[in-house]
């Protein structure tokens, strides 16, 4: 069975991350600051939302689709939603892992052109 996952919220649930998210459709997260109990499952999975990693120092081997991305250090990873994803294993070291992921809905790159407030201190054109 392959686990998907909708929600953002979903995913910090399943994985027991132990971080907050702050806004809507948008998280980043501290490899240092989650949970001890923190589970990444090597069952495949999909998640309906962007992820973009970097990892410093101590990844993590999982993989995307066919392609297999082995652990190593200053590594930047996107990946698109609907990918099918496992975790395969972390890295052997006993130091923490160092690196940043950020997790962010389609809905958050969304902007309507009608609430000019939507982003301070950008101005749309005016379509009429």
């Amino acid at each position: 069975m392959i686990e998907d996952y909708t929600y953002i919220d979903d995913y910090i649930i399943h994985s027991r991350l132990g971080v907050e998210k702050k806004i809507d459709d948008f998280l980043i997260y501290d490899y240092e600051k989650i949970s001890e109990n923190a589970f990444f499952t090597k069952r495949l999975f999909r998640q309906q939302f962007f992820e973009l990693s970097l990892e410093i120092k101590n990844g993590c081997s999982f993989k995307v689709d066919q392609f297999t991305l082995p652990f190593g250090e200053n590594r930047l990873t996107i990946i698109a939603p609907n990918r099918l994803q496992s975790h395969i294993s972390s890295s052997d070291s006993t130091e923490k892992s160092t690196g940043f992921t950020i997790f962010f809905s389609p809905q958050f790159l969304e902007l309507d052109v009608n609430r000019k407030s939507r982003l301070p201190g950008f101005s749309y054109l005016d379509s009429s």
